[in-house]
């Protein structure tokens, strides 16, 4: 990774030892890799890369990577503000190592140093700062029907994003305030379906 901006969370690629996202067993292992150096930026919006992938050799797990773009990672690993969540999951069985290769491999190399994939990633953002999804909260509200979201989570996401200093009007200011409000849930798996579902909606038109 030596000279290629990506390193392990809460270090830099010339500090590896200060923390570690690198953990492998016997039979077992899980890579957490940031990129920090190589931005992403649309306006006011600054985010980092990262991704997770893990692997099992005795079945009990499917191999796959997650690639995210995030806001900040803390040393205790937690995600915040992750956007653009996607994954990719490989079970083991009859030409999984074909898989990898025919699917894995390519998602990686385009997240990692596709400068079209960046574009494409540019252009997302860039149209859900500009894209207004209503002028007042019932509006809002409205644009919410028929999305995976309840009401607490929609008021949640206006309220947090207008405490943050983002605009909730847009796509962009209530997804801002939606992977806020996560930092406030308990549950690990309930903070990481909502950001999935929240980095959903950068999707939308």
């Amino acid at each position: 990774m030596e000279g290629t901006g990506w390193h392990i969370p809460g270090s830099d690629e010339n500090d590896s030892k200060a923390a570690s996202g690198l953990y492998a067993s016997d039979r077992d292992m899980f890579v957490f890799l940031v990129n920090d150096k190589n931005l992403v930026e649309v306006g006011n919006a600054r985010l980092g890369r990262g991704f997770f992938c893990w692997n099992s050799e005795t079945g009990a797990a499917s191999f796959g990577p997650t690639t995210f773009l995030y806001n900040y990672v803390c040393g205790n690993h937690i995600v915040w503000g992750a956007e653009e969540v996607n994954e990719l999951r490989i079970i083991h069985r009859n030409h999984a190592i074909n898989r990898f290769y025919s699917r894995a491999l390519p998602v990686l190399n385009r997240f990692v140093e596709n400068r079209v994939e960046s574009e494409r990633i540019k252009q997302q953002i860039s149209h859900a700062v500009y894209n207004r999804i209503g002028d007042t909260f019932e509006q809002v509200q409205t644009w919410f029907r028929n999305r995976p979201f309840n009401r607490k989570e929609i008021t949640q996401a206006w309220e947090t994003s207008q405490a943050e200093g983002n605009e909730p009007t847009t796509l962009w200011g209530i997804v801002q305030g939606l992977t806020a409000y996560v930092r406030n849930l308990a549950h690990l798996d309930c903070r990481v379906d909502l950001e999935r579902r929240a980095g959903a909606l950068l999707n939308q038109q």
